[in-house]
């Protein structure tokens, strides 16, 4: 179990370099650390891969799958990042479906990849166009068509079928901790 959790977290370090390196040679980082992508991508994902924040998901078997879910979504960006920038429609029609399937991959493995696409989005505006009044209008315009209404109608339909605000409170009762002091604590974990 060790084995195949740790297997995951260098699989998943692998990509995020990767993803860095490809990200900072793009053309608007490429500038200032397009030069120094390789020693800036390889830090980074040292210092990630070996956080201690990473320990509970790499050590528990249950948190594996917090583990594939980080993969895949690293994954998912670093296709997303080559198929912005693959000369020709083949490849960037591998690298785009290649995106997708990571995704999803992610998303089956932990429902807060649902967040992937928002991610995908900054990293376009971000890195890729630039926040210019125009593509942050082109880009806003088409994520909401795209994303933003399943998404609203998905919720919508969720808490009008659906008693999930009951449900959540009802797991706190179980427990020897209230919803409030669990995001209490949470915050102070990550500081």
């Amino acid at each position: 179990y060790h084995a195949v959790n740790v297997s995951i977290h260098i699989i998943a370090t692998f990509f995020l370099y990767l993803f860095l390196h490809q990200a900072l040679r793009l053309p608007l980082p490429a500038s200032p650390y397009g030069t120094s992508s390789y020693f800036v991508a390889l830090l980074a994902t040292t210092f990630w891969a070996v956080h201690p924040l990473q320990t509970q998901a790499v050590t528990y078997v249950v948190q594996r799958m917090t583990s594939l879910a980080a993969m895949f979504y690293i994954m998912a960006m670093y296709f997303y990042v080559k198929a912005r920038h693959a000369k020709g429609s083949p490849w960037k029609a591998v690298f785009l479906i290649s995106c997708g399937a990571a995704g999803l991959l992610s998303l089956g493995s932990k429902e807060n990849a649902l967040l992937l696409p928002v991610s995908l989005l900054l990293l376009h505006l971000l890195l890729d166009l630039g926040i210019q009044r125009e593509s942050l209008k082109k880009t806003l315009k088409t994520f909401t068509l795209t994303y933003g209404i399943p998404v609203l109608g998905g919720l919508a339909a969720l808490l009008l079928f659906t008693d999930i605000v009951g449900r959540v409170f009802q797991l706190y009762e179980l427990r020897p901790f209230t919803l409030w002091e669990r995001l209490m604590t949470q915050q102070r974990v990550l500081v």
